[in-house]
């Protein structure tokens, strides 16, 4: 049986309706190229009988936008959105919206009386005129089309400077009013509760206000507002509406140390634009930024320290913080549905490129056994990595693919017998972050790590009685994290012994085991858990996790390193005692002086911060 080209099957089985949305009218749909939904099947005769009708509505769907704008975008889940019968253009009001190649939006709203002639025929005028854009916004090369965009942009540019000297007129006549009544009282007069005018007034060259409050006590210098325009202003403003979106990113569970980016790049576009009302931001404004940090932003930290110009997934990452404020914005009401998100089809790498960077190994890219070999010889491993939290997480990473926060936040109770033999338990208690729900999870330690002593190490953190953490040198920041110390002196160590290639990272680990775990034939859904990934396969939401005995059974056996000798990094008891305890002292001092001074920090501004209570009390003693 044929399939219909909007009907795909996934690589589970499951099949999906799958429309693309006309290059005219994907502006409706913030931008997005198609429309897609699970059929929530795996039969392909009830695919096709569920598809059938949802690629009708689309259709329609399609057809009817072209005439009116102003209609919800359809959505498959939303019977609401689906077109009926399409109304008669003379009992109904009507917005037609187009976007021109410039990205110029042209918007005309009517009210047809069916008693009156002439509206008729201005509706029907302005209906034909819009059809006529679309159809040149369709072939847009076309001699036709550019003649007909040439005599609207003169149309425009006609509108623009007659709309400015109505402007001026406007100003004028209120100033003289103004004068004449501050003449009449003899001070500057107030409103007093009556009703203001309706006219904008702006300053010259500067932008139009949205709305139409006036207040002549604040000046005829700039836009002025009353006090409800003002505070529905200051409702829309970029930096009130990111407080709503970052408060909604915490509720949903991000890090400490997530937020802390989050909030960097948005104060980078701050401190670069400015604070505006929301809609104030175009498109070739965001390209203008993204212009600024590949060109003009000095790279302040990392391998790349100095440079000039941040790399093109970075900028992709600045420019995407921006492009979930207003996707939130307009989920919530605070953007219009109909206007298109300035940021839209703004990235500069797109997915396949970064997925081709991925595979290609410039990212990061897997260990070698020879480089293994190479990394972990016995002599130059134990000399470069004298302390416990530079010698145990490449150790721990190799063997068990986890990420370089989840080694870092280890707890002494993490590491314990499960099942009859030793587990590591990642999870998120007390200090602990995970990236993601799939990222709590307990796993078998693999024999190697055993055979190390990972275990014996444990058990002399723990009689130091330095708190609960496995590496107690590597104190929570104020964000939750406890920092890249390992990272960076692993980074350092590869440079060390002669491994300079950069695609060669201490995340490396992490593709290694997964590499290896996947040549080996380990079932994917073994490796989503022993690695902390997410499974995207609906039947896996209802499935029970594996037991710590039965991932060791599955994978450990064939989790073997083919080469690689290690016997000669085995611990030694209490090797690591002394520089633990110095270590400690030492960080444990230098989280005092960072308190420190952002407690006087705080106390100049005038706030006291409540966690630090010992601080608070003797500031004020």
């Amino acid at each position: 049986m044929r399939i219909p080209a909007y009907i795909r099957r996934s690589r589970h089985g499951i099949f999906y309706f799958r429309v693309v949305i006309p290059m005219a009218l994907r502006p409706r749909w913030s931008g997005r190229p198609e429309i897609k939904m699970s059929l929530k099947t795996r039969d392909q005769r009830q695919a096709l009988i569920r598809a059938r009708d949802l690629a009708i509505e689309a259709h329609k769907s399609f057809e009817y936008a072209y005439g009116d704008m102003s209609a919800k975008p359809f959505d498959p889940n939303d019977k609401s959105t689906w077109p009926t019968a399409k109304d008669d253009i003379h009992r109904f009001e009507k917005t037609i919206e187009t976007v021109h190649p410039s990205g110029y939006v042209d918007r005309v709203h009517y009210k047809v009386d069916p008693n009156s002639p002439a509206d008729i025929a201005a509706a029907e005028a302005d209906q034909a005129k819009h059809y006529a854009r679309q159809r040149m916004t369709r072939e847009p090369n076309s001699p036709e089309a550019q003649a007909f965009f040439l005599a609207e942009v003169e149309e425009i540019r006609r509108s623009a400077e007659e709309g400015a000297k109505l402007r001026e007129a406007a100003l004028a006549a209120e100033h003289a009013r103004l004068q004449a009544s501050a003449a009449a009282v003899g001070s500057t007069p107030a409103t007093h509760g009556a009703a203001m005018p309706s006219v904008a007034v702006f300053p010259a060259g500067g932008a139009v206000p949205r709305d139409r409050g006036l207040t002549p006590a604040d000046g005829l210098d700039k836009p002025v507002r009353n006090a409800s325009a003002e505070a529905e202003y200051h409702k829309h403003k970029l930096t009130t509406l990111w407080l709503r979106f970052l408060r909604t990113k915490t509720k949903e569970g991000i890090s400490g140390k997530a937020e802390g980016t989050y909030q960097m790049k948005f104060d980078a576009f701050i401190s670069w634009y400015g604070d505006a009302h929301i809609e104030d931001v175009t498109p070739s404004d965001i390209s203008e930024y993204k212009d600024h940090l590949l060109h003009n932003v000095v790279v302040k930290g990392g391998k790349k320290l100095g440079q000039v110009g941040l790399d093109t997934v970075t900028v992709d990452n600045y420019v995407g913080v921006l492009n979930g404020l207003y996707k939130w914005a307009q989920k919530n009401g605070a953007f219009p549905r109909q206007m298109l998100i300035p940021t839209t089809d703004q990235r500069i790498t797109t997915k396949a490129v970064k997925k081709a960077r991925a595979l290609s190994g410039k990212a990061n890219r897997a260990f070698k056994i020879d480089e293994l070999s190479k990394a972990f010889e016995v002599k130059s491993y134990r000399s470069e990595n004298r302390l416990s939290h530079h010698f145990w997480p490449p150790l721990i990473a190799l063997y068990t693919g986890m990420r370089l926060g989840e080694v870092s936040q280890l707890a002494c109770t993490d590491i314990r017998m499960e099942d009859g033999m030793w587990a590591i338990d990642i999870n998120d208690e007390d200090y602990k972050r995970v990236k993601s729900a799939a990222a709590r999870r307990v796993i078998p330690m693999h024999p190697v790590l055993v055979s190390l002593g990972l275990p014996e190490f444990m058990q002399d953190v723990k009689a130091l009685n330095l708190g609960p953490q496995l590496f107690p040198v590597l104190l929570p920041k104020d964000d939750g994290s406890q920092g890249n110390a390992p990272g960076k002196k692993w980074d350092l160590y590869l440079k060390v012994i002669g491994l300079t290639d950069d695609a060669l990272t201490y995340h490396s680990f992490r593709r290694t085991a997964n590499t290896l775990l996947k040549k080996v034939g380990v079932p994917f859904d073994v490796r989503c858990q022993m690695v902390g990934h997410d499974l995207d396969h609906v039947n896996e939401s209802y499935a029970r996790e594996y037991t710590v005995a039965e991932l060791a059974k599955m994978a450990l056996p064939k989790f073997v390193f083919v080469g690689l000798e290690l016997s000669g990094l085995r611990y030694e008891p209490r090797q690591f005692d002394d520089a633990i305890r110095s270590g400690y002292a030492s960080a444990l001092e230098e989280k005092r002086e960072r308190d420190l001074k952002k407690q006087m920090k705080l106390l100049e501004a005038g706030t006291v911060d409540e966690r630090l209570p010992d601080q608070n009390e003797s500031a004020q003693a």
